[in-house]
């Protein structure tokens, strides 16, 4: 089952570009590769929680750099992901 809701992204003042999960579960997949440029809108990672999948897309155009998370590990909502550097 797929979410057909976009993933509300929550930023914070102090970090610009950051990409922060919406839910508590786990990373399912990276859809793009750390220092991959990304379109505005892109889907750059899925996450699961309760069988249900979450696209996290980029807010912006940039460069893609992401946190050390292997598929499979637990996030936290608000948890920072990955950051769009522009």
């Amino acid at each position: 089952v797929r979410s057909s809701a976009a993933s509300d992204v929550y930023k914070r003042r102090d970090d610009a570009g950051a990409l922060l999960s919406p839910v508590t579960g786990s990373l399912a997949a990276w859809a793009a590769e750390d220092g991959a440029t990304v379109a505005a809108g892109q889907t750059v990672a899925v996450l699961e929680a309760m069988k249900t999948e979450t696209p996290v897309t980029a807010p912006a155009a940039g460069i893609l750099r992401r946190e050390a998370l292997a598929p499979g590990a637990g996030v936290a909502r608000g948890q920072r992901l990955a950051r769009i550097e522009s």
